[in-house]
């Protein structure tokens, strides 16, 4: 991740910087994100040519530094990518009797346990359910996303034998073999 602190990040047009105590906000307008920056790292934003650098401080410790400087530029790279296009995950639900419904900011889902799961959905987070076995979670805010989609998955873990569960839709699945005696 080094590699990439050592080039200028581009700003797309329509995205606002600000960099005030020790943070970094970025906005499109309706959505802001914002994320502390380290005592390592600094950041200096060029408004002619909408570039931001991202270097070591002179007060930086030479252990940390390279850790932080790749961690805060992925940081940044991630807010400009959410807020310009977005992220979006793919989930499946998969068994018999199972399935999903949303109910206005929360997501119904009925995995053969004896009572629903009822999970409340983050105001980042907007959820699709095309049917009633598909779950589309799109984000402008990866980890928001990220936590979500982990509690998602997490209600019902993927049974490695026969695949029942809630599972990604772009990981592909391959059983474990029956152990035969």
């Amino acid at each position: 991740m080094l590699r990439k602190a050592n080039k200028p990040l581009s700003v797309p047009k329509g995205l606002t910087v600000e960099i005030v105590n020790d943070a970094i906000q970025i906005s499109n307008g309706k959505n802001t994100l914002s994320k502390p920056i380290h005592t390592d790292v600094s950041i200096s934003f060029s408004a002619d040519d909408s570039t931001l650098m991202i270097t070591a401080s002179e007060f930086a410790n030479p252990k940390t530094v390279k850790a932080q400087l790749g961690t805060i530029c992925s940081h940044v790279s991630n807010m400009i990518t959410g807020l310009t296009t977005g992220f979006k995950r793919e989930l499946i639900i998969y068994g018999t009797g199972y399935k999903g419904q949303i109910s206005g900011k929360k997501l119904n889902l009925k995995l053969g346990f004896s009572h629903d799961v009822e999970m409340l959905v983050p105001e980042e987070v907007v959820v699709e359910m095309p049917n009633q076995l598909e779950i589309i979670l799109t984000s402008f805010d990866k980890e928001a996303l990220g936590s979500f989609t982990d509690k998602v998955l997490r209600r019902r873990k993927l049974n490695r034998y026969s695949g029942k569960g809630i599972r990604d839709k772009h990981v592909p699945f391959v059983a474990k073999e029956v152990r035969k005696s």
